[in-house]
């Protein structure tokens, strides 16, 4: 595998990894942070309520076309319910069957809202036959005791933060796609000069020394191409020098008097010159047999062998 691919899916690997992370934490605060924006609102419309009931004097004969009207332009329900625990209006239900609701009393909400002058519940409502968030407070009036109590469904908070999850998915995606097609770019950009590198390394290995690199940078990678750039003129300058230097030591083999065989490391003629050729009436090419091959005597091929 190529060095890029590898810095490809080593890179989209971490990035996938940092932007699950990013994710994760971004879905659980932004969570956290709806719920308490909802919860803020929630308390600043039952206030706003209260205020309105008591700058309108309020009248609990009133109290069902007064709930309507405020349910309707907040879009939320609310509940009146008198201090014994009776439900005396409720938006979503007409008068003559909010009042005829179980006592409300004991409901968590309403119980809290007596300890600690506000309380929250949220819990299946078997009138609506949904999962319903509840807040109450109490309200008093010189016409009136009781509490106010709104309420929202949580399916509706679902789905506003679903909707909020998945435009936060969407652009996740976006960045990590967006990020993988940045890093190909990036990655065949870096990666070029190494791929260069290699080539070169690999010409200068079956003996091409005529190509030079042109470093494109200051970095290491542009150093390297320099010293490869060295070590190949070197090379070329030394194996030219010993193919000179085996030339004149050859011509001076070559033109002795005397007659001069060479042999290698296996015993096999590297060369002979024209004297002991001459001398033997050698006409082939002797290169690369032996002396017996050549000269057909036993006591020369010994002594090539003691040599």
């Amino acid at each position: 595998m190529k060095l890029h691919f590898k810095l490809f899916i080593t890179f989209g690997l971490i990035t996938a990894i940092a932007l699950t992370s990013i994710f994760i934490y971004l879905d659980r605060n932004l969570n956290r942070t709806y719920v308490s924006q909802l919860k803020d609102n929630i308390k600043k419309q039952t206030q706003a309520t209260k205020t309105l009931l008591l700058s309108s004097k309020f009248e609990p004969h009133r109290v069902d076309s007064i709930v309507h009207n405020i349910g309707k332009d907040l879009a939320l329900r609310i509940t009146i319910i008198d201090k014994q625990g009776r439900v005396v209006g409720d938006s979503e239900l007409k008068h003559n069957e909010a009042i005829k609701l179980e006592n409300h009393l004991q409901r968590p909400e309403i119980i809290d809202a007596i300890k600690k002058g506000e309380g929250w519940s949220q819990r299946f409502s078997t009138t609506l036959k949904k999962d319903i968030i509840y807040y109450a407070i109490p309200f008093n009036s010189s016409s009136f005791n009781g509490f106010i109590r709104f309420a929202i469904p949580v399916e509706r908070v679902s789905l506003v933060f679903d909707n909020t999850e998945g435009a936060l998915l969407i652009s996740i995606l976006i960045v990590f796609i967006a990020t993988l097609f940045v890093a190909i770019i990036a990655f065949n950009f870096i990666s070029r000069p190494i791929s260069n590198l290699a080539n070169q390394a690999k010409r200068i290995a079956d003996g091409d020394y005529s190509k030079k690199l042109i470093a494109t940078s200051r970095d290491e990678v542009g150093e390297l191409s320099n010293s490869l750039n060295s070590m190949s003129e070197s090379i070329n300058e030394r194996i030219k020098e010993i193919l000179n230097n085996n030339s004149k030591f050859e011509a001076v083999l070559l033109s002795m008097f005397e007659g001069v065989m060479v042999l290698d490391a296996t015993g096999r003629i590297q060369l002979m010159n024209t004297a002991l050729k001459d001398m033997l009436k050698i006409e082939d090419n002797p290169v690369g047999k032996r002396p017996i091959e050549i000269i057909r005597n036993v006591t020369v091929q010994e002594i090539s062998e003691g040599a």
